[in-house]
């Protein structure tokens, strides 16, 4: 592995679930990356295991979120996405990603970002501008250094006359 010229606390470490279609998912999701402005050093993707043909359930939990704990604790990046309902159980035990995506949150001290998989956009394509927010989330959350926030004016009118 080629050594990166980041910092690995500034790296995003990519959890995605794998699935049928990583081939045309990851096509799209290297075209996400392209467009967020983020380079091949700036990130590291990990496939979020799988039981042999099926989802997870209550009694794969626990494996489950034992493995994206040690996750967290391998690469210790400071920017963490979840990418698929799996990905998004393993760290919450909750199922459903649609309320949570889109939506930093810390965890941790990870500033994590759910986010559905690529393979949304291959069954259909009206979904990739979901997607395609959901990067430039990623990229302001990187701009910033954390997640954004609003913050309230300090304002004072000045008259002059």
């Amino acid at each position: 592995m080629a050594k990166s010229s980041k910092n690995k606390k500034d790296k995003v470490l990519i959890l995605w679930d794998e699935t049928a279609y990583m081939v045309k998912a990851d096509r799209i999701l290297q075209y996400l990356l392209v467009d967020a402005e983020l380079a091949h050093d700036d990130y590291e993707l990990v496939k979020t295991p799988m039981p042999k043909g099926k989802k997870y359930g209550k009694r794969e939990l626990p494996e489950l979120q034992e493995w994206f704990s040690d996750t967290l604790e391998e690469y210790d990046y400071r920017y963490v996405v979840v990418m698929g309902s799996n990905s998004y159980m393993a760290m919450t035990g909750a199922a459903g990603i649609k309320k949570a995506r889109g939506k930093p949150i810390e965890y941790q001290g990870h500033i994590v970002l759910p986010m559905y998989h690529p393979n949304m956009v291959v069954h259909d394509e009206g979904n990739l501008s979901i997607l395609e927010n959901d990067f430039g989330r990623l990229k302001e959350v990187l701009e910033f250094g954390g997640i954004p926030e609003e913050r309230e004016l300090d304002f004072e009118i000045v008259v002059t006359w």
